[in-house]
């Protein structure tokens, strides 16, 4: 990962786990709920999408 340089960067890495995006994630998951702790689940409800959308901007990713 570009940001930790602990694991590889993938969708569940840095939607999941990174500790670089912690604050983001914690904002993302009051929003979101459980779910946001499950990449299958997190990107399988199109609802999520806008509150994805935000988490990504916040990290500076797009």
């Amino acid at each position: 990962c570009q940001r930790c340089g602990l694991y590889d960067e993938t969708p569940m890495h840095f939607l999941t786990q990174c500790a670089a995006y912690r604050t983001a994630r914690d904002r993302m998951r009051a929003e979101i709920g459980r779910a946001a702790s499950h990449t299958d689940r997190l990107l399988a409800n199109p609802r999520h999408f806008k509150t994805i959308a935000k988490y990504v901007d916040e990290t500076g990713r797009i």
